[in-house]
């Protein structure tokens, strides 16, 4: 915050990235070599581009393969924005005695009627 008008002043993000075919290489490889020595990691969630995907991520050198899960977004999703049936949220849930973690896309307007759900894809992982 500053004194003058209590805002808060906020620079725009910046990094050095080395891009090989538009890919942060460089960067990359640090958090492949982060997730190497992290094994507790064991999944991610972002919402980068804004719709729902479910893949692995196995870094530059092929050294992880770690479970993602790409969000949803309802007011700047790439394809929902334009189309509200493909509209999704994930419902993520964590079986205790087992150590599952399992992710559930929720498609919450694709029924027929408005504002009536399906479910999409599914994804189960462990978290041994």
């Amino acid at each position: 915050m500053n004194s003058h008008d209590r805002f808060e002043n906020l620079l725009s993000d910046t990094c050095s990235v080395t891009s090989v075919d538009e890919q942060p290489v460089k960067e990359y490889r640090q958090l492949e070599q982060f997730l190497e020595r992290h094994g507790a990691v064991k999944a991610w969630f972002h919402g980068h581009e804004n719709f729902t995907e479910f893949y692995r991520w196995k870094g530059p050198d092929g050294a992880v393969n770690l479970p993602v899960f790409r969000v949803d977004s309802p007011m700047k999703g790439k394809y929902s924005s334009v189309d509200d049936k493909r509209l999704a949220l994930l419902v993520v849930s964590i079986d205790t005695k087992s150590l599952q973690l399992t992710v559930r896309e929720y498609l919450w307007n694709a029924g027929g009627a408005p504002h009536t759900g399906r479910w999409g894809s599914t994804c189960t992982i462990s978290l041994k």
